[in-house]
């Protein structure tokens, strides 16, 4: 019996080792000599159109080539293939790849203003997108279509597109509402993050250009992207431009949307984020907004017109209302015609920075414009925008006193109900709670840094929502990462004393090194500096430490001389990681040197004598087609190393004599404009 039971679990065991699938890597290189079965670099598919996709299975990997600096391919690419529960298959830059080198530039996949839609993704499950460039489609950029399920979109550059730069649409679009749908009908759980995305400058295309449009769709996560809407649709008549948003959704339900900046230039019409939701039955599927920054330009037309509501909390008439919470966000509109925060549904209101700032700080009328409403509730609607949920805000305006919109603002305790006059009305008359003060911002509104000063008034006056938040699966931190605690700053962005206050960095070529000088303005408990390096879009890596000199109000100067001779590169990046005696750090902005050589050289091997491997170096000033061979000293063709066309810069090439026998041999580089010859010695 016993012989039995093992031989059992012997055919078990046998059967789970024969039916278990091990993820495989894929490789496409359109620089290939020819297309291959993608199984390795060497032998890799060479267009996007050559991949197999019956071949790609749930937990694959396919890498694309970026070669040395970067790789377009005028193509686009529809995924065929399916992932399975919780178990993706992946499509991603070679930069990720276990073997990178020569394969670690930007992969781009451009459009040429021909095609229509660079990516499509039609009903396919568990597929996991990373680091792409796509640009200048027609139509879509991306569209995600029918009834697709569990994708993420990561780190992708998305850009001008003359349609939507990327629809998500399922297929009960245009549904009154989508309420109790299953996911036959909507799009289901798709993550887009730490994406960056902006429209063309001054397009005169007359239709919808948004760079996020999602509906018929539910379990959405949208973090962590920086969207920039700078198209003014030049020559389009006023009243007939139409969607230019970063963010719009219509008809979908249970959406978190944390971590973004979301800019829209002076001039353009779009709405920095309008949020049409819903909600099943018994209005179970909520939407949090939290993290945000958002802001307007604005314009200066007469009338204030068109009106422009930025955060627009949008409502199509069907279902329940979802529960909405909008929290901790930076809301700025600028100049005329913006409506920071508009209501057309019920929403908690908390800890956000509301403001209007108007130009030039003065009233946007003085310039020809129309100021708007800061806060615009409901009219004559069966809900309210309630006091006692809508308390901790900073609402301010630069140029007069703010001013509420809609008869439906609901006072502590439930009256009175109405139109507050002003922020004495809302304070005096409805119980509100907050702040109605100049922020004291700091930083660059177009980089997303609408910072908080240290004696901003917006600092520690938040309420404490760790629990809730927590609750929804998110971080209790700021749109950066930093922690709050019980009392939190008010907006995206928790206050944070540097430290370090870093004055300039700088780089300097000198004959094979590269001279980095750094001057600081005070440091505080200040360690010391780590200087990483990155070689040609790869990993960073630690080169060197720098003592700091502990607290100084008194500027320092730093320098360091990094050697670079042995490097082989076309680019080199470097940063500073500035510690803190307590062990926490900062980084500092990266500072890229671009060195390219002056003549086209060939340099010795190293090593030499070598056994069995080699590698031999050689510069170009220029893009160049050239090659590479060896010979015996009887002048007869060993190998041809390398022939191609290569892009200016720094390039190595290995040699394996592994097949020869030891002896002195020759290795000649031939180009139309150049030619030379060294010798080197193999030692076995």
């Amino acid at each position: 019996m016993r012989a039995i039971q093992q031989l059992i679990n012997l055919s078990v065991l046998f059967l789970f080792i024969t039916l278990t699938a091990y993820p495989t890597n894929h490789y496409v290189d359109k620089n290939v000599a020819s297309n291959g079965n993608g199984q390795s670099w060497a032998t890799a598919w060479k267009n996007l159109s050559n991949i197999n996709w019956n071949s790609i299975q749930p937990g694959d990997v396919i890498y694309i080539s970026g070669g040395f600096d970067s790789t377009i391919y005028h193509e686009s690419i529809t995924i065929g293939a399916n992932g399975s529960w919780s178990n993706y298959i992946y499509l991603m830059p070679g930069k990720y790849a276990p073997n990178p080198n020569g394969h670690s530039g930007r992969v781009i996949l451009d459009g040429d203003s021909v095609r229509s839609t660079i990516v499509t993704i039609d009903g396919r499950r568990w597929v996991y997108i990373k680091g792409l460039e796509t640009r200048h489609g027609t139509g879509r950029g991306w569209n995600i279509i029918g009834a697709t399920r569990h994708i993420v979109i990561d780190s992708v550059y998305n850009y001008e597109h003359s349609d939507h730069h990327m629809a998500i649409i399922g297929n009960a679009w245009g549904d009154s509402w989508i309420g109790d749908n299953d996911s036959t009908t909507l799009i289901t759980d798709v993550e887009i993050k730490n994406c960056v995305m902006y429209g063309y400058k001054n397009h005169n295309n007359p239709g919808d250009d948004d760079l996020i449009i999602i509906d018929a769709a539910q379990k959405l996560n949208i973090n962590n992207n920086f969207l920039h809407i700078q198209n003014q649709q030049i020559g389009v008549p006023i009243g007939q431009h139409k969607h230019i948003d970063p963010l719009q959704t219509i008809e979908v339900k249970n959406v978190k949307i944390w971590n973004n900046v979301c800019i829209v230039d002076s001039g353009c019409y779009g709405h920095t984020m309008i949020l049409g939701m819903q909600s099943g039955n018994g209005g179970v599927d909520t939407n949090i907004i939290y993290n945000n920054y958002l802001y307007e330009g604005g314009h200066l037309n007469a009338n204030g017109d068109p009106s422009v509501q930025q955060l627009y909390l949008r409502w199509y008439g069907q279902g329940p209302y979802p529960p909405t919470f909008v929290i901790n966000n930076t809301i700025v509109g600028a100049n005329g015609g913006t409506y920071p925060l508009y209501h057309e549904r019920p929403a908690w209101v908390k800890n956000n920075i509301i403001v209007q700032l108007g130009t030039n700080g003065q009233n946007p009328a003085n310039y020809g414009g129309a100021g708007r409403e800061t806060w615009q509730g409901g009219w004559n609607t069966s809900w309210y925008n309630e006091a006692d949920n809508s308390n901790n805000n900073l609402i301010w305006r630069d140029y007069s006193d703010i001013e509420f919109g809609g008869n439906r603002f609901m006072g502590s305790g439930g009256s009175p109900i109405g139109t507050p006059n002003g922020w004495s009305g809302w304070t005096n008359n409805y119980g509100g709670v907050g702040v109605n003060a100049n922020p004291g911002f700091t930083g660059n509104y177009r980089l997303g840094k609408f910072e908080i000063s240290e004696n901003s008034p917006a600092r520690n006056a938040g309420e404490n929502l760790k629990t809730f938040i927590e609750s929804k699966g998110l971080p209790w931190t700021d749109i950066e990462g930093n922690p709050r605690g019980t009392t939190p700053d008010l907006g995206a962005y928790e206050y944070v004393a540097l430290p370090v206050e870093l004055a300039s960095f700088t780089t300097t070529y000198q004959q094979n090194k590269i001279l980095l000088n750094w001057i600081t303005a005070t440091e505080t408990n200040n360690l010391g500096f780590e200087i990483e390096r990155r070689q040609n879009n790869s990993e960073w890596q630690k080169i060197s430490f720098v003592e700091g000199h502990g607290t100084t109000l008194e500027p320092q100067l730093y320098s360091y001389s990094d050697d670079i001779s042995s490097l082989i590169f076309t680019s080199l990046a470097y940063r500073l990681k500035q510690i803190d005696l307590d062990g926490s750090f900062e980084y500092s902005n990266i500072v890229e040197v671009e060195i390219m050589p002056t003549k086209l050289e060939l340099a010795q091997n190293y090593p030499n004598p070598f056994n069995p491997n080699t590698t031999i170096k050689f510069s170009l000033p220029k893009q160049t087609q050239l090659r590479i061979n060896i010979y015996n000293m009887l002048g007869e063709l060993i190998e041809t190393l390398a022939e191609g066309t290569f892009n200016a810069g720094y390039h190595s090439v290995t040699f394996s004599g592994t097949h020869l026998a030891s002896g002195t041999y020759i290795y000649r580089l031939e180009s139309s404009e150049f030619v030379q010859t060294k010798k080197f010695l193999l030692l076995k």
